[in-house]
């Protein structure tokens, strides 16, 4: 691989808005690690390695630090369970176990509190954590995060038909496939972002056909941030690599190099887009909504912030310790406040 080439899998990914960090990062993630701990999801050296408190402490900069911790444990479970319980039995041969892991975890989310027959340590915890949630969510606010579970479930059990044929999904299906598994919003991770923040927007203005475009356009970056970083990887240590970079290089015929660099503008676009509707859905926004948006756009930096300060480094052989990572390196100037202007 040329220098040129190697420079590609070493820039940070595109982010116009300064992503910030939870001042009480350390204390979520060491929440989330003693929670991982308590159910033996794992050892901890390689929960360390996710940093799935470090992650919700990008994305909920500004969220009360105990709800903060309660959205960080699903994230956590949601991040591990997706290889440990979905990915891995599926690439593995054993895609029924997959679907028993799937409806399982569909039904722990609709009833978490039934009991579960023949538990595992992975659905006690997303009973555990399910129940967390209800604790501090409004009955609407959980159902719209189940919502957007229940559509990465089924992306997720897509994925697994593909592992099963040992094909590769065309770009259009890869994108769509990323959407999915992002969870982000609508629904999903985003509907986090109010409840972390104690307020909730009504129904109606969530189902507005714009706020739902809002949120593909945030998961279709959160997902694509993860492809751009993870191409090499994916194509390393997957037979089935289901990943936008990887698809735009089959698709396009392109050196897997220059399909990033293709990626890597359609990612600046997205983000333009993105950053465009939210203003235009600013200009007759109540307080409510206008914080929302200032939200999700944070949000989506902090995926970014992240994977630029945190997961590229773990995944290409830098620091892999929680206190070298800086709280901040913005990879541009612009404030989601400014955004819209």
């Amino acid at each position: 691989m040329t220098d040129a080439n190697l420079d590609i899998w070493q820039e940070k990914v595109y982010c116009p808005v300064t992503p910030e960090l939870h001042p009480k990062a350390r204390e979520i993630e060491e929440a989330v690690l003693d929670w991982l701990n308590e159910f033996e999801l794992g050892p901890l050296d390689l929960a360390r390695r996710g940093g799935w408190g470090l992650l919700a402490s990008w994305i909920y900069p500004r969220g009360n630090v105990e709800r903060v911790i309660v959205a960080a444990r699903l994230l956590a479970w949601i991040c591990q369970y997706d290889e440990a319980g979905f990915e891995r039995p599926a690439s593995g041969g054993a895609p029924d176990r997959t679907g028993r892991n799937l409806l399982r975890s569909l039904k722990i989310m609709e009833e978490p509190d039934l009991p579960i027959p023949d538990p595992d340590p992975y659905h006690l915890a997303w009973q555990d954590a399910h129940r967390q949630l209800r604790r501090i969510a409004t009955p609407g606010q959980v159902h719209r995060f189940n919502h957007g579970l229940t559509r990465m479930f089924v992306t997720v059990g897509c994925e697994a038909l593909f592992e099963m044929a040992r094909r590769m999904p065309t770009l259009h299906d890869a994108r769509m496939l990323r959407r999915g598994t992002g969870a982000a919003s609508p629904g999903g991770y985003g509907v986090l972002v109010e409840v972390v923040g104690g307020y909730e927007l009504p129904y109606a203005t969530w189902a507005d056909p714009r706020i739902q475009l809002l949120g593909h356009y945030v998961s279709d970056l959160a997902g694509g941030a993860n492809d751009i970083i993870g191409a090499r990887r994916d194509t390393e240590l997957k037979a089935v690599p289901m990943n936008v970079v990887v698809a735009l290089a089959q698709e396009r015929g392109l050196s897997l190099a220059d399909a990033a660099r293709a990626a890597r503008e359609l990612h600046k676009q997205s983000w333009d887009t993105l950053i465009d509707l939210a203003g235009s859905l600013r200009t007759d926004a109540g307080p409510q909504l206008d914080r929302y948006l200032t939200e999700m756009l944070v949000f989506t930096a902090g995926n970014h912030g992240w994977y630029n300060e945190f997961s590229r480094h773990h995944r290409y052989g830098g620091t892999e310790e929680f206190a070298d990572v800086p709280a901040a390196s913005p990879p541009a100037t612009r404030s989601p406040d400014a955004a819209a202007d």
